[in-house]
């Protein structure tokens, strides 16, 4: 379990949630030139389901995006590397279409989705 702690909109916000398996052995060979694309190893999950995607550009961009429509509700979105650390997060208003976390170096990612829903939402992993 990981335990979630983020200060929203003046409350404390806490929660518990399984993190995505980490990627077989075998699938964290060197790495491959990569292009674009949603592709994750394992699937997402969380109160309402794979409702996110985390994806890379050709440039080694990550960005996540609802697969249907925007962010219905506010929260807070947390992208983790292959080690389980936070690397970065940010706030994510209402109807918002997509959460771009920049460059990001070679490794595995996953995402994490805290609303103020309340809710949750995570990733498989995405290796970039």
């Amino acid at each position: 379990m990981v335990a979630i702690s983020a200060i929203l909109s003046g409350c404390i916000a806490e929660g518990d949630y399984d993190a995505p398996e980490e990627p077989a052995e075998e699938m964290a060979e060197a790495r491959q030139e990569l292009t674009a694309g949603c592709t994750t190893q394992g699937s997402g999950g969380g109160t309402w389901g794979d409702v996110i995607k985390l994806c890379r550009t050709s440039s080694g961009g990550l960005y996540v995006q609802k697969r249907s429509g925007t962010f219905t509700s506010s929260g807070y979105i947390y992208l983790y590397n292959g080690s389980g650390s936070v690397v970065a997060s940010q706030g994510v208003p209402q109807d918002t279409l997509t959460v771009n976390f920049g460059y990001r170096p070679p490794g595995w990612y996953y995402v994490y989705y805290s609303s103020n829903a309340p809710g949750e939402a995570w990733t498989g992993w995405l290796q970039n």
